[in-house]
């Protein structure tokens, strides 16, 4: 597989060499806000669905980049102690300190977590797959999740359920592949599944032109959401044990 590190660094820079340094940023591509406010939704509700006391969950994100996605979970109440994110590239993880410290960062591989096994109630992750092409490596990460997740705890897949053909170097995170990778049926369940943000360019679009509309098409043409969140629940026979 390589030096997985510089494979990661040259895939970003790539991508937003070709996309733009501001792709992501909110605040200066108004193609962002309801993307985002899409993305949050769908995991408010999955949260809802699921059902705990938010400040005794121990919580990780797998590929968790700058922090970001982490960062809602601090207003919904989650105690920052009990929160825990993990990437492999040293840079990400220090913008992340810098930006949320009383979270726990680490850098390192996701393919080889040093956590205990069934450490955490929930895993977290968040368009990672979709950016890993190289099927072996992502079995790995997803049986890891796996293993840090307490029997009957639930893993949170947000990510993109469409490909783009020509850009090999990202792969669709779809049902058939979610069940193979965490061995649907045996080692886990999928318990729900969320409509997340729209495909990208009509999503962008909406949300920079028409937001008024954005929700609405969301709904009506379930065909262009091209981001979902799925539950998956590991298995275990003291169901809701840690919540």
């Amino acid at each position: 597989m390589g030096d997985i590190r510089l494979e990661t660094k040259a895939k970003y820079k790539k991508y937003y060499q070709k996309k733009g340094q501001h792709r992501n940023d909110i605040l200066k591509d108004r193609g962002v806000l309801f993307q985002q406010l899409a993305l949050e939704a769908c995991l408010v509700n999955a949260l809802r669905y699921i059902g705990f006391e938010s400040d005794k969950i121990k919580l990780l994100d797998v590929g968790c980049g700058e922090g970001a996605s982490l960062a809602p979970f601090l207003i919904y109440g989650f105690n920052s102690d009990l929160m825990f994110g993990i990437d492999i590239l040293d840079e990400r993880i220090e913008e992340a300190r810098r930006r949320f410290p009383a979270i726990n960062w680490i850098c390192g591989d996701a393919a080889h977590m040093g956590f205990p096994d069934e450490e955490f109630d929930v895993v977290l992750e968040s368009t990672m797959f979709y950016a890993i092409s190289d099927q072996s490596l992502a079995s790995l990460i997803a049986s890891e999740m796996v293993r840090v997740t307490k029997p009957s705890g639930f893993i949170l897949l947000v990510d993109w359920r469409y490909g783009v053909p020509w850009e090999k170097e990202f792969r669709a995170v779809t049902k058939r592949r979610i069940k193979r990778l965490f061995n649907v049926g045996d080692e886990t369940l999928i318990e729900k599944t969320f409509n997340g943000a729209l495909v990208p360019p009509i999503g962008r679009f909406l949300s920079k032109h028409l937001p008024a509309t954005y929700f609405l098409i969301q709904k009506v043409m379930p065909i262009l959401v091209g981001m979902k969140l799925v539950i998956l629940r590991k298995s275990g026979d003291n169901k809701d044990a840690s919540f």
